[in-house]
């Protein structure tokens, strides 16, 4: 069983572009939501090499399933989701090279690393349980309630 890794994506785009993913989202329901933006390794012809082609293609061991999601404005979508061990970067790249204006918060707490990626930047902080506070940016702190979790308390 896998590390979970909490995810945040906002999506920009044009009006029709945020409605079509909000649509499709709805469509699939959020299951495998990655496939609206990338083809899944049976798509992509990949049979029994699907390991590595999520690997290549996510930056994660599997395609994942958006808890929830909804439009913040016209031009931008929230997807909420959690990712296998770490936080799907290759997805993100790919997506900002298409087009896609990509704003991801994303927070590992069994490997310890707290991250922002936004348009091809990763800014990612590992710490300690007891540095959390000295290391990780007020803003990703206040984002994940980092400050409120029980085993940062002194």
């Amino acid at each position: 069983m896998p590390n979970w890794c909490a995810n945040n994506l906002e999506i920009k785009s044009t009006k029709e572009n945020i409605l079509a993913i909000e649509t499709a989202l709805d469509d699939c329901k959020g299951k495998n939501f990655f496939d609206i933006f990338v083809p899944n390794s049976e798509q992509a012809g990949q049979g029994d090499d699907w390991y590595s082609y999520n690997l290549e293609t996510y930056g994660c061991k599997w395609n994942c399933d958006a808890n929830s999601w909804h439009k913040l404005d016209e031009e931008t979508v929230e997807v909420v989701f959690d990712s296998p061990w770490c936080t799907p970067l290759a997805l993100f790249e790919k997506m900002f090279q298409d087009g896609w204006d990509v704003d991801a918060k994303y927070y590992e707490p069994g490997m310890c690393f707290v991250g922002h990626w936004y348009n091809g930047d990763d800014d990612v902080y590992e710490y300690a349980d007891e540095n959390v506070m000295d290391v990780v940016p007020e803003y990703l702190v206040e984002f994940w309630n980092l400050d409120e979790q029980e085993e940062f308390d002194d």
